[in-house]
């Protein structure tokens, strides 16, 4: 059997003690304050009643369970006195009173400001829990969570710190920890600060680091609980627009932030979070703000500040009630705007210019603007006579705005041309007296731009007056026609040297040559490789360029030649051309073809050759042949050279003229070098008949005499 803990000894005696030295007491019925049904022995299971200023006063509590229970007060002080159903005194001490439930059934609580004696009836407010309390800790408690509510304060006011998730049970012991130097500490114990929530002092100016070690006095043991920060809200500023519901407010008498400011909270500034008697309701949401009548007096409530610009036409508007229109108690509802919150510069945006009443919700609005951009202040000012009787002057819906319809920018969009040749520019400049941002529909943000359309399209920007945050939309339609396709067709890409060749132009109305020709069709004549050009212009005036290149092949560079500078009358002789590959020769009405021919002449002749290469391109040439009768050689050979012959080719009789006269063998050889004919003669000039001696063919002649020896070719045809 476990031994049983003094303390809980100690409070079984008690018990015994008090209920059986006032078993016989009786207490008195004066009112009933509330009741209520006990239905769980769990730990930490509790009901709650509330009393409020009667004598006498007791709780009619239902038991339908038995075993220990714990009474309560808010108020401190508060002394109470439990009977059963018959008067009997159970129990009696004060708050908290410890009590034992021996059976189930109805028991009467009384409650009274002080004591002793038992069954005493003062009369006064409060609030009674009763609960199951936890049974005694063991070991090392549990340390808990801490949290902030709210984890950011404004100066000078509290947050409630509370340890979640620790041991309960009897016997513990608490104690907070604070730090302004960071989460690592130091930490220093909070005097006065035992029990699971903490609510933290008022008077801190920055950021400050809490703990709580929970401590079991059972055990001895201890252990501490996680660190949290509260943190002290900065200055709050706003752009406009600005809006001020009153939705963020916690508690009542609370202010929307750390910045704003009420002339006399809460004697007559007062904020609630929910509706309440006399008319005191939002116009939305759940909270709103209120004047209070009494005492008699002009009381303001000021915002935060507000970001205002010079040049700007504002909007401050609020939306008020009050119980009745026919009370008169309340003038002068006034919004003002300031640089400060104070009476101090304060000029008038909107009155209600004599009694402010209203049983629904009424708005008060108007415009007004500031002579110099910076920060100033909105006071909503209430006036009261103190006078019966529309107690509460209730407001919402506070607002700054900057309405565009009197902060519209002034802009005029001015195009260079509202059409266009594709591949031209236009350029879009604004002229705008209250505009600073610009927004237009291709991406760009100047107030002048230049833009090279494709196609046909609507320009759009959107003018800003940042200060207003106001904008206008500008739209301008460009219409792009489109340039001509030209082409030019050549009736050749490549020529000879001063063909002709005929240029078509397509795709455009007019055209204009880079020669000067405007014809559709232009003929050049190029000698060189040579580029031509030109502008087509079609229907709408819009021009492309065009051109195109022509090769022009070289001549060919034609040669003829002759083997002999001069051949004697009727003597034949070969010519080669070359440089081509085809020849053309005449000479007077005689045409020849091929890169050789082989003519007999009578006397000097010229020829022109006429040369064709693979291209087609045609060159020309001559050539001079001398002819003599070779008739005047001196018989001694003092003038002359080498043996002549001829006509060769010849087709039968062949002439011989030598240098001297003197002895001299001729024979003839065919190209294998047999032997086929010889002759002799002293003669300077000797003929032989070839006709029927010998094939027609090519043949080599040596001539031998007693001074020299020579070889000529000879040719039968």
């Amino acid at each position: 059997m476990k031994k049983q803990l003094p303390a809980f000894r100690l409070f079984l005696f008690l018990v015994i003690l008090f209920s059986k030295s006032s078993l016989l007491a009786q207490c008195l019925f004066g009112a009933q304050y509330g009741s209520a049904v006990l239905n769980s022995t769990n730990p930490g299971y509790s009901v709650t009643i509330s009393t409020c200023q009667f004598g006498g006063e007791f709780a009619p509590l239902t038991f339908n369970v038995t075993g220990a229970f714990s009474f309560s007060s808010t108020n401190v002080n508060d002394y109470f006195t439990l009977t059963n159903a018959s008067n009997s005194v159970i129990a009696f001490g004060s708050t908290p009173l410890n009590a034992v439930i021996p059976t189930t059934g109805t028991y009467y609580l009384h409650t009274a400001a002080s004591g002793p004696p038992a069954c005493a009836t003062q009369n006064i407010c409060r609030t009674t829990r009763v609960f199951v309390p936890f049974p005694p800790c063991a070991g090392v408690p549990q340390s808990g969570t801490i949290s902030a509510n709210p984890s950011v304060i404004c100066p000078n006011t509290s947050a409630t710190l509370t340890l979640l998730g620790a041991s309960t049970g009897s016997g513990l012991a608490y104690q907070w920890y604070a730090s302004t130097t960071n989460s690592m500490g130091p930490y220093a114990p909070i005097p006065g600060a035992g029990s699971a929530i903490y609510i933290t002092s008022p008077s801190a100016s920055v950021t400050t680091w809490y703990q709580a070690v929970i401590s079991c006095t059972y055990s001895n043991l201890n252990s501490t609980s996680n660190q949290i920060s509260v943190g002290i809200a900065g200055t709050t500023t706003n752009s406009i627009p600005y809006s001020e519901g009153f939705e963020g407010l916690i508690v009542n008498n609370q202010l929307p932030n750390c910045s704003w400011k009420a002339s006399n909270m809460p004697q007559t500034c007062q904020t609630y979070i929910s509706q309440d008697l006399n008319n005191r309701i939002p116009r939305t949401g759940s909270k709103f703000a209120s004047f209070y009548y009494s005492p008699a007096s002009t009381s303001y409530f000021y915002t935060n500040g507000l970001d205002l610009k010079a040049g700007v036409t504002y909007s401050a508007s609020v939306w008020y009630t009050t119980e009745y229109y026919t009370y008169t108690n309340w003038t002068n509802l006034s919004l003002l705007i300031g640089p400060n919150q104070s009476t101090l510069g304060l000029q008038a945006v909107a009155s209600s210019s004599g009694t402010a009443a209203s049983p629904n919700y009424k708005s008060l609005s108007n415009t007004f603007t500031v002579a110099s951009s910076g920060i100033y202040y909105l006071a909503i000012r209430a006036n009261s006579s103190g006078a019966c009787c529309a107690q509460y002057l209730s407001f919402d819906d506070l607002e700054v705005t900057a309405p565009c319809s009197v902060n519209t920018p002034t802009a005029i969009l001015v195009a260079s041309n509202d059409s266009m040749c594709v591949g031209q520019s236009v350029q879009f400049t604004i002229f705008a007296a209250n505009t600073n941002s610009y927004a237009w529909s291709n991406g760009a943000t100047s107030p002048s731009i230049t833009v090279s359309p494709l196609f046909s399209n609507n320009y759009s920007v959107v003018c800003t007056n940042t200060l207003s945050s106001c904008s206008a939309t500008l739209n301008q339609y460009i219409e792009v026609f489109p340039s001509p396709l030209i082409n030019i067709l050549p009736s050749s890409f490549s020529v000879c040297p001063g063909e002709v060749v005929f240029l078509s132009a397509t795709g455009a109305n007019t055209y204009t040559w880079s020669n000067g020709s405007t014809a559709t069709v232009n003929s050049v004549f190029p000698s060189t490789n040579s580029s031509y050009s030109l502008i087509g212009t079609n229907q709408f005036g819009c021009t492309s360029p065009a051109s195109i290149g022509i090769t022009v092949f070289p001549l060919p560079n034609i040669t003829a030649v002759s083997p002999k500078n001069s051949i004697c009358a009727g003597e034949a002789i070969t010519f080669t051309a070359s440089g081509a590959t085809g020849y053309t020769w005449q000479e007077g009405n005689n045409f020849y073809i091929g890169n050789t021919v082989q003519v007999v002449l009578n006397s000097t002749s010229v020829f022109t050759v006429t040369g064709t290469d693979a291209k087609g391109c045609k060159n020309s040439t001559t050539l001079s042949q001398n002819v003599t009768e070779c008739t005047a050689i001196d018989e001694n050979g003092e003038e002359g050279g080498s043996t002549l012959l001829y006509p060769n080719p010849g087709s039968g009789t062949f002439y011989f003229v030598f240098k001297s006269q003197g002895p001299k063998i001729i024979d003839v050889y065919d190209l294998l070098g047999k032997h086929l004919l010889q002759f002799s003669t002293s003669e300077k000039r000797y003929s032989i008949d070839l006709n029927h001696t010998l094939p027609n063919g090519l043949y080599v002649v040596k001539i031998n005499s007693d001074k020299a020896g020579e070889t000529l070719q000879l040719i039968k045809q």
